[in-house]
């Protein structure tokens, strides 16, 4: 799981009550006994994680929303549950749900409890990884993939899934999603981008037909997976924008998000790697189309609609910073400004290859 903040810490703090939590989950799990030891997980920016050691030294795990007033439809703990429910009996590497708690009267907000999985997990750059053995080293990127197109095989009405969004439109919806935050937080940004307009125009002429809907993760980054010691992904975090969607925009979301070295040639794009043994973009696509049965004839459109997208969140969350929403401490706005600048320019480039 994430690294823990401070495993001496025996008291969870912010946002659990006690000893209420405590008291459900003893009551509502098979095999965890009081008393428990709290440790918030650390790695993650939006929900909170906590560890929890049981009397007999069993483990798991305890998420709920961030405290505060949240914005409506955000921090779903009871339909991130219910796609763990849906996804765990299958050959999808997750964590095990072992209990909901939907009553806020507990500890301030609903809550899950899963099971605990020993794995590693990452952020930017892939440093956790370079003491792996060489040969190791190109498993990790093909069993990301073969997880990612493992959960992109499942039909969702067959994991009492098929309720959990649209299953028509899905790039549409997201362009037009993305395109009003981009708008709504430009003022407060002062971030002059015309080419970002130009790129919504672009992309809403030319989505592609969408193939069946399919369980998409939404942000499928190695950032949000745990990896054993040889290599396999133990389990695939954080649920919370999980939807029906086109499974090609998943897979290329994680393509960019597997070299975060800007590039402008096409040969670079499909190049990239994080360096050190990992696979090659091109390899990973290979590995994907010949495990899904999908082919990735619009690769330019994903790669433009997701460079798109992600410049419209990061414009989003530095306009946040800026209005002064979320404190800045520790924070550089101006490596946040750049890396905006330049996303909205690989936009540019990847909309030209259209």
């Amino acid at each position: 799981m994430p690294g823990l903040e401070n495993p001496d810490t025996p008291v969870p703090g912010e946002g659990i009550r006690l000893p209420e939590t405590d008291e459900w989950i003893a009551a509502n799990t098979e095999a965890l006994e009081l008393p428990f030891k709290w440790t918030r997980l650390t790695g993650g920016t939006s929900n909170l994680t906590y560890a929890i050691e049981d009397a007999q030294g069993r483990r798991a795990v305890v998420r709920r929303p961030p405290t505060g007033k949240l914005l409506p439809k955000a921090h779903d703990m009871v339909r991130e549950h219910k796609i763990l429910v849906g996804v765990a009996p299958t050959r999808v590497p997750v964590a095990q749900p072992l209990a909901l708690c939907s009553d806020p009267e507990v500890t301030g907000a609903p809550f899950y409890v899963m099971e605990f999985c020993e794995g590693m997990s990452i952020s930017e750059p892939m440093t956790p990884f370079r003491d792996m053995p060489a040969d190791i080293r190109p498993r990790i990127g093909a069993s990301m993939v073969e997880a990612l197109a493992t959960l992109h095989a499942l039909e969702p009405e067959k994991v009492g899934l098929a309720e959990l969004g649209r299953p028509d439109g899905y790039v549409a919806r997201q362009l037009n999603r993305w395109y009003d935050s981009f708008q709504r937080s430009n003022e407060v940004a002062d971030l002059d981008l015309p080419q970002i307009a130009e790129a919504f125009e672009a992309l809403s002429a030319r989505i592609p037909d969408q193939g069946p809907a399919r369980i998409c993760h939404g942000d499928y980054a190695p950032h949000n997976l745990l990896i054993s010691d040889v290599g396999e992904v133990v389990a695939i975090t954080d649920w919370e924008i999980g939807t029906l969607g086109d499974p090609l925009a998943d897979f290329t979301y994680f393509l960019l998000a597997w070299s975060r070295e800007e590039t402008r040639s096409p040969q670079a794009f499909l190049d990239g790697s994080p360096g050190d043994g990992y696979l090659p973009r091109s390899e990973l696509i290979d590995l994907y189309e010949e495990r899904s049965g999908r082919k990735l004839d619009e690769l330019w459109f994903y790669a433009a609609f997701n460079t798109f997208k992600s410049c419209c969140i990061m414009h989003g969350v530095y306009g946040r910073f800026r209005g002064g929403v979320r404190g800045t401490q520790g924070l550089d706005l101006g490596v946040m400004r750049k890396w905006i600048e330049s996303r909205a320019e690989a936009t540019t480039w990847a909309v030209g290859l259209l």
